[in-house]
């Protein structure tokens, strides 16, 4: 009854917050902190924490694999620098800054600082991504490729740190030697890897392509293995290898799912957003406010919380705009991504309250694990909002116009399907030098519109040409036989096709008739007495 309620409260609480165009993850989060804080609702609520653990390992899931649909493969062989530097080693620089600030400034012990550098360095997909499909939709950013880019890091971003988290926690908080983890990490990496490869490959197979409900099947093979990977890397005690297995699964299989079917994994991506936004979202938020308790969260907390992440979204902005320098963004551009990676939402209500499970039996170290929790709560509450107030408000502002036009232009014989020309009139269709004016575009369309019709004028009258039988006394098959070499000629070489046949060269068609009709067979013109004249 108690969970019922809360995951009602949660839908109802994010809905009314998406209606004022802020974060339903913030409008759940505080929720979830008045169910905790106001005393007769917290004496009335309570949650087994069995299906807290059950929830939240499910949201988790969910949440790797909707990282994963959020990488395209190819994109990351074709743009691997940029990707790998705005997904990969700038919320690397930002862990370490929060890292070396906790551990240096504030004296966490290292091994927590580690862990609470890559848990606060992630980015939020669930708040940026509804503002850059709002972008995308209004063409703003769309000529360089910018919110899918964005989506791409972010995901590269997430994956990562939840990876290096993964390991770093076990160093932390296991009381084997670390020569024995290092090797069973090894271990693990490889048979996991080994493991998830095998699945995804068999997902290419099963269910077979093709079928009425293959998207369907596909997305409940994706969850059941995903859910059966983490639950028994759990069992097992081998947390870090179940998220490898997972990450390994979903990226083989969907980089087959993109190739052999039209709509590629747009079904898929859609189910796991509807899931995640009426079920999954509700419930982690929902159940991750309800643990930050406000009496035992001192001031000092808060503010050691802010320095720590404006210490880390600082370093992260100056990487980012140091990496972006020879990529041809603008420095409005460079803001936007800037703005992007600055929400932290998901990946912090998944992971903290792990952190405080794992040090339960570390009472030195129960402490700073609490404290922790209660930063990310409070990053959540500031960064979540602003992030999403910059790239709805500011964003559009910063952000190029794409402007698309779908027209045909064949210079030097080649054929464009489309001109994209920007707000500066930027054509790229046109090569290093491809500033155009408006009207230069419109004369350069009106020549072809014009060079379109006199073709088709003079293919039509050739074809008159060939069956009429009156081109200077060819034989019509000789005329069908040139005329079918012409059009081949023509579509291997559009410019020079026509200069090549000197047969179909012709005055206009003699009125001839190629069965002259009988004289009895013909009818008499209409007399002016006759009703169909008069009727006229």
């Amino acid at each position: 009854m108690s969970l019922f309620f809360v995951i009602s409260l949660g839908l109802l609480g994010g809905r009314l917050f998406f209606y004022v165009r802020l974060p339903p993850s913030i409008g759940c989060l505080l929720l979830g902190i008045a169910l905790r804080n106001i005393p007769i609702i917290n004496e009335w609520l309570w949650i087994h924490p069995t299906w807290d653990l059950l929830l939240g390992k499910l949201s988790f899931a969910v949440l790797l694999v909707r990282c994963c649909l959020g990488i395209d493969l190819s994109t990351v062989i074709t743009t691997p620098v940029v990707l790998l530097a705005l997904g990969g080693l700038a919320p690397l620089l930002e862990s370490t800054a929060i890292c070396l600030a906790a551990h240096l400034i504030f004296a966490f012990p290292l091994g927590i600082s580690l862990i609470f550098g890559l848990l606060l360095g992630a980015t939020s997909q669930a708040v940026i991504i509804p503002s850059l499909l709002n972008l995308q939709n209004k063409n703003l950013g769309t000529d360089k490729g910018i919110p899918s880019l964005i989506v791409a890091c972010a995901s590269i971003d997430n994956l990562l740190l939840v990876i290096l988290y993964s390991v770093i926690q076990k160093f932390v908080f296991s009381p084997e030697a670390p020569v024995e983890i290092i090797l069973a990490t090894i271990g693990e990496v490889v048979a996991s890897v080994l493991v998830g490869n095998l699945l995804g490959w068999l997902l290419w197979w099963f269910p077979r392509r093709g079928d009425t409900y293959t998207h369907l099947a596909r997305t409940i093979l994706l969850v059941s293995l995903c859910v059966a990977l983490l639950f028994s890397s759990v069992r097992l005690n081998v947390e870090f290898a179940g998220v490898i297995s997972l990450v390994t699964t979903c990226l083989t299989a969907i980089r087959m799912w993109r190739v052999d079917s039209e709509k590629k994994t747009f079904i898929e991506e859609k189910t796991f957003a509807t899931f995640w936004n009426l079920i999954f979202q509700p419930i982690l938020f929902v159940m991750f406010g309800m643990k930050f308790d406000i009496p035992n969260t001192s001031g000092q907390t808060v503010a050691i919380g802010l320095a720590i992440l404006g210490i880390g979204v600082g370093i992260r902005a100056l990487a980012v705009i140091l990496l972006t320098l020879c990529s041809g963004l603008s420095f409005a551009e460079q803001l936007v991504f800037v703005g992007s990676f600055f929400p932290k939402a998901t990946i912090q209500a998944v992971l903290a309250p792990s952190i405080v499970l794992a040090a339960s039996g570390w009472l030195d170290l129960l402490p700073y694990s609490q404290m922790i929790l209660a930063i990310c709560v409070v990053s959540i509450l500031i960064t979540a909002p602003l992030g999403q107030l910059f790239l709805d408000v500011c964003a559009p502002q910063l952000l190029r116009k794409d402007f698309v036009q779908s027209v045909n232009i064949t210079p030097s014989g080649g054929y464009y399907g489309s001109s994209k020309i920007d707000q500066d009139g930027f054509d790229p269709s046109l090569g290093q030098g491809g500033y155009v004016s408006y009207n230069e575009l419109k004369s350069s369309l009106e020549r072809e519109r014009q060079e379109r019709q006199q073709q088709r004028a003079q293919d039509s009258h050739q074809m008159e040409n060939v069956w009429s039988g009156g081109n200077n006394g060819i034989p019509i098959e000789d005329q069908a036989r040139d005329y079918e070499r012409y059009v081949d000629q023509r579509l291997k070489n559009p410019s020079n096709a026509r200069d090549d046949l000197p047969v179909i060269v012709s005055s206009p068609p003699p009125q001839v008739e190629r069965f002259p009709t009988p004289s009895f067979m013909k009818k008499p013109p209409p007399s002016q007495n006759s009703p169909s004249f008069q009727r006229f």
